[in-house]
């Protein structure tokens, strides 16, 4: 079910001018979906919910294996 709404997503995608790079057709952006997927880091406000998402190199190679081998957290300071 999720990768329909992810393929349905890459061909709206595909179709949106000036949205892909030239010549990038719904599986390239299939691709891109799914390797945000699976290497984001929610972006979260100061309760901890979850207000958007990035994608972080350096930090999604510390955690690119199939067991899990990290835990995100945060140092929350007064200010």
């Amino acid at each position: 079910k999720e990768m329909l709404g992810l393929r349905r997503l890459a061909a709206v995608a595909a179709e949106a001018k000036g949205l892909l790079p030239s010549g990038a057709g719904p599986e390239e952006a299939l691709d891109a979906l799914c390797r945000f997927r699976n290497n984001n880091f929610a972006i979260v406000d100061e309760l901890f919910v979850s207000i958007g998402a990035g994608v972080f190199p350096r930090g999604a190679a510390l955690n690119h294996s199939c067991a899990p081998n990290c835990l995100l957290s945060y140092e929350c300071a007064a200010g």
